[in-house]
């Protein structure tokens, strides 16, 4: 993916997908808790479906945190690909 956008996706994907396990949480259980299917949020963690802001807002107040410290911490994680791609 040569996309910032793309790439940001992924990294968010990646970062829900370890919120969600630090609490131990399944993904059946995210998704009752945001009102989706367990698939959406199966494709939500591959980066195969764009994540709606409404949906990572309910996310983050499943994971007890802010959307800004969601989106921060998928950042932190790409910046880290990032430097060692380098």
């Amino acid at each position: 993916m040569s996309n910032y956008g793309e790439r940001l996706q992924e990294a968010t994907g990646r970062q829900i997908k370890a919120e969600r396990a630090a609490l131990g949480m399944t993904q059946a259980e995210l998704a009752e808790k945001i009102g989706r299917d367990k698939q959406t949020v199966m494709r939500y963690e591959g980066a195969k479906r764009d994540i709606p802001l409404d949906d990572l807002a309910l996310m983050a107040s499943a994971f007890g945190i802010s959307i800004i410290e969601l989106l921060g911490r998928a950042e932190e994680r790409l910046k880290q690909c990032n430097s060692t791609d380098s």
